[in-house]
């Protein structure tokens, strides 16, 4: 149920990381490991269900959080995450 981390490379757009399974500790079960190189400048978002306006905790789609990161993108340190 929580979104997608988000990558936000220092160029280029924001891209979703997917990570298929259900929630972390809430199954027994195997996960995908994914790996990727986070290079100077570089971020990566990890939300909660805080991020979505509904607070909603069921499944739902990184779409506002890679939404933000666009929009925000050229912010740094405390004002992204604020932001």
């Amino acid at each position: 149920g929580l979104p997608a981390p988000v990558y936000v490379p220092a160029g280029g757009p924001p891209a979703a990381w997917a990570v298929p399974g259900p929630f972390l500790g809430t199954a027994d079960t195997t996960y995908q490991a994914i790996s990727g190189t986070l290079s100077p400048g570089d971020r990566l978002l990890i939300g909660t269900d805080g991020t979505r306006p509904t607070g909603d905790p069921g499944t739902g789609s990184p779409d506002h959080l890679l939404e933000a990161a666009a929009k925000h993108r050229a912010l740094t340190g405390p004002a992204f995450a604020t932001a």
